[in-house]
């Protein structure tokens, strides 16, 4: 039998939940023809075992259009931030907003989510928070060039204390540039 599973939001803030039942919990949606995902495990102790259930999910979902992830203050490590967003198919998604703050996330997660960001062409909703990461000036810039050129009406960002400098601000204006030339 076929999953009807549409929707799934899951508030799950500064519980006990780690590896491995994080991992199991998600592969229970994995398979879904999720359009709406919102998944809050902020403040956990899941890492590399949840992340790449959360990658499953996110990859086995091709019809995605809203996506919202709360990470922040988890154990999701730069390779496996960037092996959650490897595989996302984003050509659908209208909302993306993703919490990543305060985890040592770098480079190779920013790389990935340029990536996903990139190939959506209705993207219009756009949350980006990576404080107090390991984000550098061009992993920030070549996330942010992923951005650029989508349809983009809401845009929030943060990179509070992290390494972005030159390259990042010149590709932040390339975005809100891009953004005030839509088309009606």
């Amino acid at each position: 039998a076929s999953q009807i599973l549409e929707d799934v939001r899951l508030h799950l803030e500064g519980t006990q939940v780690a590896d491995p039942s994080g991992a199991e919990l998600l592969r229970g949606v994995n398979g879904s023809k999720l359009r709406v995902f919102k998944l809050w495990l902020t403040r956990t102790r899941i890492g590399e075992q949840t992340t790449a259930a959360l990658g499953a999910v996110l990859k086995s979902s091709q019809g995605l259009e809203n996506v919202v992830l709360g990470l922040g203050g988890t154990q999701v490590t730069d390779p496996s931030g960037a092996e959650l967003f490897r595989h996302v198919n984003g050509s659908k998604l209208q909302v993306f907003q993703l919490w990543l703050n305060d985890t040592p996330v770098g480079t190779q997660t920013t790389a990935a989510l340029g990536a996903v960001l990139k190939a959506s062409q209705v993207l219009e909703d756009v949350a980006l928070s990576l404080e107090e990461t390991q984000v550098d000036d061009p992993g920030a810039a070549d996330m942010l060039r992923g951005v650029n050129g989508s349809k983009i009406r809401v845009f929030k960002l943060g990179l509070n204390n992290t390494l972005i400098a030159t390259q990042t601000t010149a590709a932040l204006g390339a975005v809100l540039r891009a953004s005030q030339i839509l088309e009606d």
